[in-house]
């Protein structure tokens, strides 16, 4: 009995040793799964497609973008006005600037109260706040955003003299005096520089001179940049493609020049642009898409508005606008485009002559061949301080002061409307 049990187990082993054949198969079988190389080819040629789709997508949005910047520059669309604020008489110095997120922005002064006071659209209505109250503070202000997004203003404080300097930082206005050496602070240009701190062009009172300020992270140098006669009167400062500041103004007393500054990164040098009559006044300065200063002004002997531009070789005048008076506060903004635009004002006198008389709004925009005028509002002879911006949009926007009601007013094209 075990003898039959031991052979069956021998014969249950040895069986699969019978069946097994050779280890190799006669031909290797055909590929189920691609090679990582194959699969890597793949991914790279899917990378290749998704790249140039991005480009694809990338030129299409600059392509739309670039189409809706041409529909405003070309389609005529109203105009519309609003009141930001009628809190009293409010609106006066008004600067207007548009925020990151797209939407304006105003400075101003409030004659009731005699303060400072900051407007900013949110989308669906205006937000007024007061930003300094301590005396008679906020006139001839000048509004810009940093590179942080957040606004920041320099303004003049009466009661002091001084130039003030105020930047909101999120939650609250720090505000801080910038250089209180005699008279000083009137009619300030605020602009960020390319390194990001704010610089301030702006005219001492005390010897009639032209000054400049840069803050450098810690302290603000400043320095006489204009002190032959009395300059500095209307300062506009912009920063070329090379990185240093160029500031125009008005030379007034018995000169009445227009005068163009700028910084070669270790002197400033100082020409007079314009000399025929008293010319100059209310001047705004701007560069063009071509890299070169552009400015607008207002000749007072002729009444009427002009330009210099530089072609790189020579400053070149011409004549805007020259039905009636026309030129009074002047504001110059190139269209995303890069047509010049200005806006101003045209003064009717009463007859016979006396106080009095009417204030006209208007814009002006080059389309490349002629310039073409448009009145916008109207008002009493104390309507003042035009500030013009482009929006995201590409449509024009200005900030102004309305006398008779002695109210902060926007117009704009069609963008921007408060319930």
């Amino acid at each position: 009995m075990r003898v039959i049990q031991w052979a069956a187990v021998m014969a249950l082993c040895a069986g699969p040793v019978w069946a097994q054949g050779p280890v190799t198969p006669p031909s290797a079988p055909g590929p189920t799964m691609k090679s990582l190389q194959e699969l890597w080819d793949a991914v790279t040629q899917l990378q290749g497609d998704t790249a140039d789709l991005q480009d694809d997508l990338s030129a299409t949005r600059e392509a739309n973008a670039l189409l809706l910047l041409l529909m405003a520059e070309l389609v005529d669309v109203p105009w519309l006005i609003e009141t930001v604020d009628s809190a009293g008489n409010v609106g006066r110095n008004s600067s207007l600037a548009f925020g990151p997120d797209g939407q304006p922005a105003i400075s101003y002064f409030a004659v009731t109260g005699l303060s400072l006071k900051f407007a900013r659209f949110d989308g669906a209505a205006w937000n007024t706040e007061t930003v300094d109250s301590d005396g008679s503070v906020g006139e001839s202000s000048s509004l810009a955003f940093g590179p942080d997004g957040q606004p920041a203003i320099a303004y003049f404080d009466v009661t002091n003299s001084d130039l003030k300097f105020a930047r909101y930082d999120g939650a609250a206005w720090d505000i801080e005096i910038v250089d209180s050496v005699g008279d000083v602070g009137r009619q300030p240009s605020l602009v960020f520089a390319p390194d990001g701190q704010p610089a301030i062009a702006y005219r001492a009172a005390t010897g009639g001179n032209l000054k400049y300020t840069r803050y450098d992270g810690a302290v603000w140098d400043i320095v006489t940049v204009d002190n032959d006669g009395d300059v500095g009167r209307h300062p506009s400062l912009a920063f070329g493609p090379d990185g240093q500041p160029v500031i125009s103004h008005h030379a007034g007393g018995t000169l009445g020049d227009l005068k163009f500054s700028r910084f070669n990164g270790m002197t400033w040098t100082n020409v007079t642009l314009d000399s025929d009559g008293t010319v100059g006044e209310y001047n705004s300065l701007a560069f063009s898409p071509d890299g070169q200063p552009v400015i607008s002004y207002y000749d007072r002997t002729n009444q009427d508005l002009k330009l210099v531009r530089y072609d790189g070789a020579v400053w070149t005048n011409e004549i805007v606008d020259s039905v009636g008076n026309v030129g009074f506060y002047t504001s110059l903004a190139f269209s995303p485009v890069g047509h010049p635009a200005i806006s101003y004002f045209e003064f009717i006198p009463v007859f016979p002559p006396g106080p009095g008389g009417e204030s006209i709004l208007k814009f002006t925009r080059y389309d490349g061949a002629v310039w073409t005028s448009e009145s916008l509002a109207n008002g009493g002879a104390g309507m003042s301080d035009t500030s013009l911006a482009f929006g995201p949009d590409g449509r024009p926007a200005i900030s102004y002061y309305d006398d008779l009601n002695g109210n902060l007013k926007f117009v704009h094209k069609d963008v921007f409307i408060s319930p």
